[in-house]
């Protein structure tokens, strides 16, 4: 049986590479937004990437917190 520090250290970590990630797309949308040298089909395909990884980002985020807080009892 898990832990509650051991969850509670697993949650930080995913949190902390959840917060890098969402760091790592604000990057590229702020990139193919301003980068000249890019054609527009390539902005749409660097901004529609950075959806659907958003997309996915938010949803192992609610799931990781559902699962936590069933956890926990709440």
């Amino acid at each position: 049986m898990v832990s509650y520090n051991q969850d509670k250290e697993f949650k930080e970590q995913f949190l902390d590479n959840y917060d890098s990630l969402f760091e790592d797309v604000a990057s590229s949308f702020s990139e193919a937004i301003s980068n000249p040298a890019m054609t527009d089909e390539q902005r749409k395909e660097v901004i529609k990437k950075n959806i659907i990884t958003t997309v996915l980002m938010s949803n192992v985020y609610w799931k990781e917190e559902i699962v936590f807080d069933r956890s926990k009892g709440q």
